[in-house]
């Protein structure tokens, strides 16, 4: 799954949410992904991917909602512009 921070933005695979909405987008994602794979092991793995001038308290909100949604393998992806 992947998360983007663009501009003070968030976007959960392509679609723009709020910090507020992070948890759900990703719950969502999750439950598409089990419907698909039934019976298998969800993954847990999100991409967050944001330049380096993003606020780490931003950053942060989206660490802690991908955790709070069950996402237990976050990689970073930094774009350096």
């Amino acid at each position: 799954t992947l998360v983007k921070i663009e501009n003070e933005k968030i976007y959960v695979e392509d679609k723009e949410v709020t910090v507020q909405a992070v948890v759900q987008a990703l719950l969502d994602v999750r439950k598409k992904w089990m419907d698909l794979h039934a019976g298998e092991e969800f993954p847990g793995i999100v991409t967050i991917q944001a330049d380096r001038r993003i606020k780490f308290e931003q950053l942060s909100q989206v660490i802690q909602a991908s955790s709070h949604a069950g996402y237990s393998d976050i990689k970073f992806a930094v774009i350096a512009k």
